[in-house]
């Protein structure tokens, strides 16, 4: 049985990583929400907005947020929205290796190849880079419906 943690109102398995990642323009988010990133800021820190739909990006959840600059501690609940470019978004990556939703739609993948989610929880290959940004890499290889490992970058 997989140790988990709570997340929202969510429970997660242990093997999600925490990274940071700011708000893009023109976005709103809520905490618990699926993103995407959809662009990455001159200081090469991506940027992050709602998951809007198959075959676009590696699925992220918030876990908490806190106002970009901000050197006093939160008074504002968990669940408030975020809404100004640039805020600060904390988000919880799930990592591959646990659950079921990692395994690759179709065809093959070599490690080193970017990959991108479906939406449904499988992956295939990223081969357009204008369909969205590219967000994670295979780390070994795959055949269809195989489960692989891969790194979020």
């Amino acid at each position: 049985m997989s140790r988990s943690h709570k997340i929202g109102s969510r429970r997660e398995i242990d093997s999600a990583i925490e990274r940071t990642y700011r708000l893009a323009d023109d976005a709103t988010v809520t905490p618990g929400m699926l993103l995407e990133i959809v662009d990455v800021d001159d200081d090469g820190v991506p940027l992050v907005g709602p998951q809007t739909g198959d075959g676009e990006n590696v699925s992220v959840r918030i876990a908490l947020e806190k106002k970009t600059g901000s050197t006093t501690p939160r008074e504002e609940p968990k669940d408030v929205d975020l809404d100004s470019a640039g805020d600060e978004v904390r988000a919880y990556v799930l990592r591959p290796g646990e659950g079921d939703e990692n395994g690759l739609a179709g065809g093959a993948i070599t490690a080193g190849e970017p990959v991108v989610s479906n939406g449904d929880g499988t992956f295939a290959e990223h081969v357009d880079e204008d369909e969205g940004a590219k967000l994670a890499v295979a780390l070994e290889d795959a055949s269809a419906d195989d489960r692989f490992e891969y790194e979020v970058i």
